[in-house]
């Protein structure tokens, strides 16, 4: 016996949509891949076939190995399981992005998406109590500093204090300073 399908035009119109809405969660739209700006990297097993838009990168053996490492090395595993929501992409174990240490400590600690790094970091704004770690043989301060629409922002660092400013890539800089355990510069 033979079914009858019967498409109506608004299944027929919809259909495609939602295949885009789906692969949108997977693939970036150009210009809007988190590649293009150098900071991130696929890993896949090595296999004799390898599917290059979703690679194997399982929780086990070497590659599991290589997830603990990365983050003493500044990587975070990006699109992390149950965080699709707030990522906006769907679950990829094998893409992973470079944060910086000792942000991805933080991010790693917390479990943290990237996106809830930021707002995380924007409760310790700058000259008020900042956030603060050891590691690496260093007390690490972390602050956030607005950027206003129009003018300049001007922050005043020890001589001797090692730091980075980097932009969130929204509305701030994170101010990254890395002192002795004692306190001191």
């Amino acid at each position: 016996m033979m079914n009858t399908i019967t498409l109506t035009r608004v299944e027929v119109y919809t259909g495609p949509l939602i295949l885009v809405r789906f692969t949108e969660k997977y693939v970036a739209l150009p210009s809007r891949s988190e590649h293009q700006t150098g900071l991130a990297i696929d890993l896949g097993l090595k296999k004799e076939i390898m599917d290059f838009i979703c690679p194997e990168f399982p929780y086990e053996g070497i590659c599991n190995e290589f997830r603990k490492e990365a983050i003493c090395h500044g990587f975070i595993e990006r699109y992390q399981s149950g965080k699709e929501d707030i990522t906006g992409i769907g679950h990829e174990p094998w893409h992973f992005r470079y944060v910086g240490y000792p942000h991805s400590e933080i991010m790693n600690l917390n479990q943290l998406a990237l996106e809830e790094y930021v707002e995380f970091i924007k409760g310790f704004p700058y000259g008020q109590k900042h956030l603060q770690i050891l590691g690496k043989g260093q007390r690490i301060e972390i602050c956030y500093i607005p950027l206003p629409a129009v003018g300049t922002v001007t922050i005043a660092v020890d001589g001797n204090t090692d730091y980075q400013v980097s932009g969130n890539n929204m509305d701030g800089l994170i101010i990254t300073l890395w002192r002795n355990h004692n306190g001191e510069s």
